[in-house]
């Protein structure tokens, strides 16, 4: 979802910083979280703040959730020409969010960039698994939903691209994140794009090939 389908930098930046300063935290600087995009929260603050607990960084989780919710997530903006290709894809494919965020944000940060969450079949965020993204479970859970094997996982991160191909499904990285095409291209993505803009025309492309 962010930085796939959503421009999410300034809500998330806004609420994690909100959340490090009531904590009683030095903010971190938005260049320290960006590269860490794709991590389930928790982890993303313990890597910026060895010296917390687990428990600790739960707590800064939850604060940060807070300030999305309430007040972070109006900066969301879709990500040029996702409106457009989403009303596409839907006439050919099931379409589906897994994301490392709680399932109760995923609505309401796509309604926030003007994206209709109804066009989609199903909605995993990472409190309905045991084992967030990089693991399978999310896709895995999101396939036992829907009865239908994932073609495809499209990702901008490597926590996308390792959680597809232990999914066993086709990886396509975006690079509308913080990952670059090299980056990336460790984990052998099936396909590399600019942005979810040139999906419809590449897999029009592949069915074409079949």
């Amino acid at each position: 979802m962010d930085h796939t389908l959503l421009a999410a930098d300034k809500a998330h930046i806004d609420s994690f910083q909100k959340a490090f300063k009531e904590y009683g935290l030095k903010p971190a600087g938005a260049e320290k979280i960006k590269p860490m995009f794709g991590l389930i929260s928790y982890k993303l603050i313990k890597k910026l703040y060895p010296h917390l607990s687990l428990k600790q960084c739960k707590e800064v989780q939850n604060l940060k959730y807070k300030h999305l919710v309430k007040h972070s997530h109006k900066y969301m903006k879709p990500i040029k020409g996702v409106k457009q290709v989403l009303k596409k894809l839907k006439k050919n494919y099931h379409l589906g969010i897994i994301t490392n965020c709680r399932k109760a944000e995923i609505p309401l940060l796509l309604k926030s960039a003007d994206i209709n969450p109804g066009i989609f079949e199903v909605l995993i965020g990472n409190d309905e698994v045991k084992r967030p993204k990089p693991a399978p479970d999310e896709v895995l859970k999101a396939e036992s939903i829907i009865h239908h094997k994932a073609s495809y996982l499209v990702g901008d991160s490597i926590y996308d691209m390792l959680a597809g191909k232990r999914a066993g499904v086709k990886t396509i990285g975006v690079l509308t994140g913080h990952f670059s095409r090299a980056k990336l291209n460790k984990y052998k993505p099936y396909k590399i794009l600019k942005s979810v803009a040139e999906l419809p025309k590449y897999l029009e492309k592949e069915r074409g090939e079949k």
